[in-house]
C-alpha cells in the first residue's frame, strides 16, 4: 500500500509490485503479517488505518511498525533541523509512550517496542561532537545505514509489533 501515486507508479514499474492506494483495494483479502514502515506520520487517521489491520489478520498475524522517534537523540541534537521533520510530508511525530497510547485505542496489544539508530547516528555521543551537518550526510552512505538497538527509548527510530487483543 501506497499513498504517493507516483512512488506506487515506481514501485510497480522497477519492482513488478503489486501496490494498492488503500486497504480497502484488498478486498477481503487477509494477512499474517502487515508491515507500516515509514508510514504513519504520514497519515491524518493512523489510528484508523491501525483499526483497518487489526480486522484483517489472520488468527496469530502481527502488525510490524517502524517509524521516526520525536524523542530520539538525533532529535534533540538537531533541533529544528532534525531531517524527519519533513513538512509538510509528516502529519504528526511519535514518541515510543504516543505509539502504545495509539496501540491501546486501536485494541491492539504491544509485543515489542524499541528504538534503534542507524550507525552513524551513534556518532552524536562522540565526545568530539561531530557536527550534524556531516552526520546528516553521512547517513546517504550504505554502509553506515546498518540499526543498532538502543537502550533505553532515544534511538532515532521507533520498532513495534502488535497482535489485536
Amino acid at each position: 500500500m501506497e499513498i504517493n501515486e507516483a512512488c506506487r507508479s515506481w514501485g510497480a514499474a522497477s519492482l513488478n509490485l503489486d501496490i494498492r492506494r488503500t486497504m480497502s483495494e484488498f478486498g477481503d483479502e487477509r494477512f499474517d503479517l502487515i508491515t507500516l514502515l515509514d508510514a504513519l506520520e504520514h497519515l491524518s487517521d493512523p489510528l484508523g488505518l491501525l483499526q483497518e489491520c487489526a480486522a484483517r489478520l489472520n488468527s496469530g498475524g502481527y502488525v510490524f511498525i517502524q517509524l521516526p522517534n520525536r524523542n530520539s537523540q538525533m532529535a534533540r541534537h538537531a533541533k529544528r533541523n532534525w531531517s524527519w521533520y519533513s513538512a509538510p510530508d509528516h502529519l504528526m511525530h511519535m514518541t515510543p509512550e504516543s505509539i502504545r497510547t495509539l496501540a491501546r485505542s486501536a485494541r491492539m496489544r504491544v509485543h515489542l517496542i524499541r528504538t534503534v539508530d542507524a550507525t552513524v547516528d551513534v556518532w552524536l555521543e562522540h565526545p568530539r561532537k561531530i557536527p550534524i551537518r556531516l552526520i546528516l550526510r553521512l547517513r546517504g552512505i550504505p554502509g553506515l545505514r546498518r540499526f543498532r538497538v538502543r537502550n533505553g527509548e532515544q534511538g532515532g527510530l521507533i520498532q513495534v509489533l502488535l497482535t489485536p487483543e
